[in-house]
């Protein structure tokens, strides 16, 4: 690569990217997008996004306080702690003037009309001359009307948004002069199909058609394949069935699923298996954590909080100490032990180790 295609790859608008960046580290920022739950980002810095919390669009100080960077630029980013914003008027632009007086905000639901589409396949929603919502639409041909769709990021003079069929609606005739219509008879079907990650419990017939190791089954209307897994006898097993990948916007209508159980337990002896392995778990006195003055501040998401009155979101203690969730303990257990069985079973060696007194006894004897 050539100085000059350094140079061009690292600088945007003639401002030359910054390279180097570390946690703890106190620098100047530029929040030009918005997005949910309050977040500012700063996209061309760095090379790669920044996101802070707390965060108006405009010129802040932050401290870097955490940074993930990864061989792909795409799934880098970094988190700051917001410290100061400019406070004189003047220091801002007139892109950050006016996208502070966006007409929408991230996490908003809004129902729109889609009239326009690029040659990506992304619609284009006209809130006013100067201000576009870009909604991703894939592979369809037919631009949906009375479509739901979710703010996800907010900019200076257009704004990203997904399809949704979830959330409150929201009335978008205040901002912009357009009236409700009824609801499409298309985003009701949506709620039919069958989405990537959806889950069910079915028997699959002993006559069902096959096709190589996959059994070809219809569910709402749509052609499901489902890889045969070894051990599932056909006609007599529940199985539980994941959707791995929909592909509904094809001229097929198909989606591909995999088998993650079988004969899955009901939730009623779920919930009664639960309890009784929380019961022992309680007998054993694992719901015991640290004292309070030596717990970290890490094992904040793993023990009980108060969930109101004037401790709510404060740790519970009992003599002195944390108490463990002990709900979030059996999950991590579980996942600790299908990855120990993962590994023996191809023959590894493990080590235990025992520091503590309560321990030290069990690694020994085991």
């Amino acid at each position: 690569m050539t100085a000059k295609q350094l140079t061009k790859g690292n600088t945007r608008n003639g401002e030359i990217r910054k390279k180097k960046l570390s946690v703890g580290e106190i620098c100047d920022l530029k929040i030009t997008a918005l997005a949910p739950n309050n977040i500012g980002i700063d996209e061309f810095s760095y090379p790669f996004a920044i996101f802070v919390p707390n965060a108006k669009q405009g010129n802040i100080k932050a401290k870097i306080v955490k940074k993930a960077v990864t061989a792909f630029k795409d799934s880098s980013y970094a988190v700051a702690q917001l410290i100061s914003t400019s406070q004189d008027g003047s220091n801002l632009t007139k892109s950050d003037s006016e996208a502070i007086s966006a007409p929408v905000k991230p996490g908003d639901v809004l129902t729109v009309n889609i009239t326009k589409k690029t040659q990506k396949g992304a619609g284009i929603v006209e809130l006013s001359p100067d201000y576009k919502i870009i909604v991703p639409l894939g592979q369809e041909e037919v631009l949906p009307k009375n479509a739901k769709i979710a703010i996800t990021r907010v900019k200076s003079n257009y704004a990203f948004s997904m399809l949704t069929g979830r959330g409150s609606e929201a009335s978008i005739s205040d901002k912009i002069g357009i009236d409700k219509d009824k609801k499409d008879e298309s985003s009701k079907r949506n709620l039919n199909k069958l989405m990537y990650g959806c889950k069910f419990t079915t028997i699959i017939p002993e006559n069902v058609k096959k096709y190589n190791n996959y059994a070809i089954l219809k569910v709402r209307n749509q052609i499901l394949f489902v890889r045969l897994e070894k051990g599932v006898m056909l006609g007599r097993d529940k199985v539980r069935i994941k959707v791995r990948r929909d592909i509904g916007n094809s001229p097929f209508n198909c989606a591909i699923g995999k088998i993650i159980q079988i004969n899955p337990v009901s939730k009623s002896k779920k919930a009664t298996l639960v309890m009784n392995s929380i019961r022992e778990m309680l007998a054993h006195g694992m719901h015991f954590g640290e004292k309070t003055v030596k717990c970290h501040a890490r094992m904040k998401q793993y023990i009980w909080l108060h969930k109101q009155g004037q401790n709510k979101n404060r740790p519970f203690v009992k003599k002195g100490q944390h108490v463990i969730n002990l709900l979030k303990t059996r999950r991590c257990l579980n996942k600790a032990l299908s990855t120990l069985t993962k590994y023996a079973l191809k023959g590894r060696t493990f080590l235990f180790i025992g520091t503590k007194k309560p321990a030290a006894g069990l690694v020994a004897r085991a």
